[in-house]
């Protein structure tokens, strides 16, 4: 890519917006499994909103599954530490 320095870091940035975002979701709810989880699939529901029927293809769903498996993982593991307590 040719371009200035600030260029090329403005696409960097524009590039993993939505994995800093979800890195920073994740650091603030770590200690509150069931609010992370919620989050997270709250963040899968706006991607596909965000993305519409018709502009997802494979990179996309599995750009979307990744933040749903992780939150259903969360709110997993909070429902099997309940039950046990």
């Amino acid at each position: 890519m040719e371009g200035t320095f600030l260029q090329e870091l403005g696409g960097f940035f524009i590039h993993n917006l939505f994995t800093i975002f979800m890195l920073v979701v994740l650091w603030l709810v770590w200690r509150r499994e069931d609010l992370a989880g919620i989050l997270l699939l709250g963040m899968s529901l706006c991607m596909i909103f965000l993305f519409g029927p018709t502009g997802i293809r494979g990179g996309t769903w599995m750009m979307i599954s990744l933040p749903t498996i992780v939150g259903l993982l969360f709110l997993g593991n909070y429902c099997l530490i309940r039950k046990h307590n």
